[in-house]
Protein backbone atom coordinates (compact mmCIF):
# COMPACT_ATOMS: atom_id res chain seq x y z
CA UNK A 1 0.00 0.00 0.00
CA UNK A 2 1.63 3.45 -1.22
CA UNK A 3 0.84 7.07 -0.06
CA UNK A 4 -3.08 7.66 -0.01
CA UNK A 5 -4.21 11.34 -0.18
CA UNK A 6 -7.81 13.05 0.09
CA UNK A 7 -7.76 16.33 -1.74
CA UNK A 8 -10.91 18.06 -2.47
CA UNK A 9 -11.49 18.59 -5.97
CA UNK A 10 -10.95 22.27 -7.62
CA UNK A 11 -11.14 23.33 -10.95
CA UNK A 12 -8.00 22.08 -12.16
CA UNK A 13 -8.87 18.08 -11.01
CA UNK A 14 -12.41 18.25 -11.92
CA UNK A 15 -12.07 16.40 -15.48
CA UNK A 16 -10.64 13.35 -13.47
CA UNK A 17 -13.43 13.70 -10.81
CA UNK A 18 -16.14 13.49 -14.09
CA UNK A 19 -13.73 10.89 -16.06
CA UNK A 20 -14.04 8.86 -12.41
CA UNK A 21 -17.66 9.74 -12.24
CA UNK A 22 -18.72 7.66 -15.80
CA UNK A 23 -17.19 4.77 -14.36
CA UNK A 24 -19.03 5.24 -11.00
CA UNK A 25 -22.26 5.60 -13.35
CA UNK A 26 -21.39 2.90 -15.39
CA UNK A 27 -20.98 0.27 -13.10
CA UNK A 28 -24.30 1.34 -11.47
CA UNK A 29 -26.27 1.47 -14.96
CA UNK A 30 -27.58 -2.21 -14.49
CA UNK A 31 -29.56 -1.47 -11.02
CA UNK A 32 -30.73 2.57 -12.72
CA UNK A 33 -31.10 1.00 -16.11
CA UNK A 34 -29.66 4.07 -17.74
CA UNK A 35 -28.00 3.72 -20.94
CA UNK A 36 -25.39 6.33 -22.45
CA UNK A 37 -25.89 9.23 -23.82
CA UNK A 38 -25.26 9.03 -28.29
CA UNK A 39 -21.42 9.93 -27.34
CA UNK A 40 -20.98 7.35 -24.87
CA UNK A 41 -21.16 9.87 -22.23
CA UNK A 42 -23.40 9.10 -18.66
CA UNK A 43 -25.40 11.51 -17.88
CA UNK A 44 -24.32 12.64 -14.14
CA UNK A 45 -26.96 13.01 -11.74
CA UNK A 46 -24.80 15.01 -8.75
CA UNK A 47 -23.17 18.11 -9.63
CA UNK A 48 -20.12 19.63 -7.50
CA UNK A 49 -21.04 23.43 -6.31
CA UNK A 50 -22.11 25.12 -3.44
CA UNK A 51 -22.77 22.56 -0.29
CA UNK A 52 -21.73 19.40 -2.33
CA UNK A 53 -17.99 19.00 -2.34
CA UNK A 54 -16.28 16.50 -4.65
CA UNK A 55 -12.94 14.90 -3.38
CA UNK A 56 -10.59 12.37 -5.29
CA UNK A 57 -8.68 9.42 -3.22
CA UNK A 58 -4.86 8.86 -4.43
CA UNK A 59 -3.17 6.33 -3.86
CA UNK A 60 0.74 7.35 -5.08
CA UNK A 61 -0.29 9.99 -7.52
CA UNK A 62 -2.60 7.69 -8.92
CA UNK A 63 -6.36 8.54 -8.60
CA UNK A 64 -8.33 5.10 -6.70
CA UNK A 65 -11.49 6.56 -5.79
CA UNK A 66 -14.02 9.86 -5.82
CA UNK A 67 -16.96 10.97 -4.11
CA UNK A 68 -19.16 13.45 -3.46
CA UNK A 69 -20.64 14.59 -0.26
CA UNK A 70 -23.37 17.08 0.48
CA UNK A 71 -22.05 19.41 3.70
CA UNK A 72 -25.54 21.17 5.00
CA UNK A 73 -25.02 22.65 8.63
CA UNK A 74 -24.50 19.47 11.00
CA UNK A 75 -25.52 17.26 8.05
CA UNK A 76 -23.05 15.24 5.96
CA UNK A 77 -24.58 13.41 2.73
CA UNK A 78 -22.26 10.96 0.61
CA UNK A 79 -23.95 11.89 -2.89
CA UNK A 80 -21.25 9.38 -4.70
CA UNK A 81 -18.78 7.24 -3.40
CA UNK A 82 -16.50 5.12 -5.82
CA UNK A 83 -13.38 3.17 -5.61
CA UNK A 84 -11.71 1.63 -8.61
CA UNK A 85 -12.07 -1.95 -9.29
CA UNK A 86 -8.12 -2.13 -9.64
CA UNK A 87 -7.73 -0.63 -6.51
CA UNK A 88 -10.12 -2.70 -4.02
CA UNK A 89 -9.13 -4.59 -1.63
CA UNK A 90 -6.84 -4.26 1.05
CA UNK A 91 -9.39 -1.78 2.91
CA UNK A 92 -8.81 0.84 0.75
CA UNK A 93 -12.75 1.93 0.70
CA UNK A 94 -12.95 1.98 4.30
CA UNK A 95 -9.85 4.11 4.72
CA UNK A 96 -11.15 6.54 2.13
CA UNK A 97 -14.73 6.52 3.94
CA UNK A 98 -12.73 6.98 7.25
CA UNK A 99 -10.66 9.59 5.85
CA UNK A 100 -13.92 11.24 4.64
CA UNK A 101 -15.92 10.92 8.03
CA UNK A 102 -13.24 13.02 9.59
CA UNK A 103 -13.52 16.23 7.05
CA UNK A 104 -16.47 17.43 9.02
CA UNK A 105 -18.58 16.93 12.69
CA UNK A 106 -22.26 16.41 12.72
CA UNK A 107 -24.82 13.76 11.47
CA UNK A 108 -23.27 11.49 8.13
CA UNK A 109 -25.63 9.68 5.71
CA UNK A 110 -24.95 7.22 3.52
CA UNK A 111 -28.23 5.75 1.07
CA UNK A 112 -27.51 2.88 -1.44
CA UNK A 113 -30.25 2.39 -3.96
CA UNK A 114 -32.38 -1.17 -4.24
CA UNK A 115 -30.09 -4.14 -5.76
CA UNK A 116 -26.66 -2.50 -4.37
CA UNK A 117 -26.33 -5.43 -2.07
CA UNK A 118 -22.35 -5.53 -2.42
CA UNK A 119 -22.48 -1.80 -1.33
CA UNK A 120 -24.70 -1.85 1.87
CA UNK A 121 -22.41 -4.70 2.85
CA UNK A 122 -19.22 -2.50 2.11
CA UNK A 123 -21.47 0.55 4.24
CA UNK A 124 -22.49 -1.57 6.90
CA UNK A 125 -18.85 -3.12 7.73
CA UNK A 126 -17.47 0.13 6.87
CA UNK A 127 -19.51 2.23 9.46
CA UNK A 128 -20.12 -0.32 11.96
CA UNK A 129 -16.13 -0.13 12.12
CA UNK A 130 -15.92 3.45 12.59
CA UNK A 131 -18.69 4.14 15.31
CA UNK A 132 -18.41 0.85 17.01
CA UNK A 133 -22.20 -0.42 16.75
CA UNK A 134 -23.18 3.38 16.88
CA UNK A 135 -25.26 4.07 13.67
CA UNK A 136 -29.10 3.54 12.78
CA UNK A 137 -30.09 1.38 9.78
CA UNK A 138 -33.16 1.77 8.24
CA UNK A 139 -35.14 1.91 4.79
CA UNK A 140 -36.48 4.92 3.52
CA UNK A 141 -37.67 6.50 0.26
CA UNK A 142 -35.24 8.74 -1.26
CA UNK A 143 -37.27 11.85 -2.89
CA UNK A 144 -35.30 11.22 -6.23
CA UNK A 145 -34.30 7.16 -5.85
CA UNK A 146 -37.24 5.74 -4.23
CA UNK A 147 -36.86 3.29 -1.40
CA UNK A 148 -32.86 3.00 -0.80
CA UNK A 149 -31.18 1.90 2.58
CA UNK A 150 -29.68 4.47 5.04
CA UNK A 151 -27.03 4.74 7.24
CA UNK A 152 -26.57 7.06 9.80
CA UNK A 153 -24.61 8.64 12.46
CA UNK A 154 -23.67 10.94 14.26
CA UNK A 155 -19.45 12.16 14.71
CA UNK A 156 -18.47 14.65 17.59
Amino acid sequence: MGDLQLVPVTPMLEPVYYQLAQAYEGEFSRLTRRKPLPDGRFLHDTQLGGAVVGYLYFENDRPCGMAAVDHQTGLNEIREFYVVPACRGHQMGRRFAHTLFEQASGVWISKQIAGADMAIQFWRSTIDDYTHGAFEESQVTDPYWGPVNQFRFRRP
